[in-house]
């Protein structure tokens, strides 16, 4: 059993979480069940130790950010081919939304689409190639949950900077 660890994620506007969603129940329907968090469409920031929930507590209604705009251009595999996302491309904003909770050096930001045996998530891949197409949305929220079993722990919005 793997080690239950917290994690960061972004929600997105609504029109970006039903293409998400609509990519994954078009896998579903087509016979790959894999093995999925079972929680809404998100875009993973960082993962941290279940020690530092306090400090995340803390850290997550004080973020410096308003919406951010992404844009799904491609989609790929990690963990071995196990793990089958849509990657966003990587702008300053979303860099600098990361960098006020983790300065890992590497990261691949991605909303997971299927989690299988890389012979699955390779088939679910030719059939999700026919159905992508590129995708321009917006992160509004921000959410931390533990895995495995899925735990919501909090959440905080995005807020539009205000005009003045």
């Amino acid at each position: 059993m793997a080690e239950k660890r917290l994690y960061l994620l972004a929600g997105f506007d609504p029109k970006t979480e039903n293409q998400l969603a609509d990519w994954q129940r078009l896998l579903t329907e087509a016979g790959f069940q894999g093995q999925q968090t079972n929680i809404f469409p998100h875009l993973t920031l960082a993962d941290f130790p279940c020690g530092e929930e306090g400090m995340l507590r803390q850290k997550l209604p004080a973020i410096k950010s308003e919406p951010i705009p992404i844009a799904f251009s491609h989609i790929g595999f990690f963990g071995g081919g196990k793990v089958l996302f849509a990657a966003p491309d990587i702008s300053l904003p979303l860099l600098a939304l990361r960098e006020q909770f983790s300065n890992a050096p590497y990261w691949t930001p991605h909303a997971t689409l299927l989690i299988d045996e890389p012979e699955q998530t390779k088939d679910a891949l030719a059939l999700l190639q026919k159905a992508f197409v590129p995708l321009e949305g917006r992160l509004e929220s921000l959410w931390l949950y533990e895995f495995q079993p899925p735990r919501f722990i909090a959440q905080t919005p995005l807020p539009p900077k205000e005009l003045s």
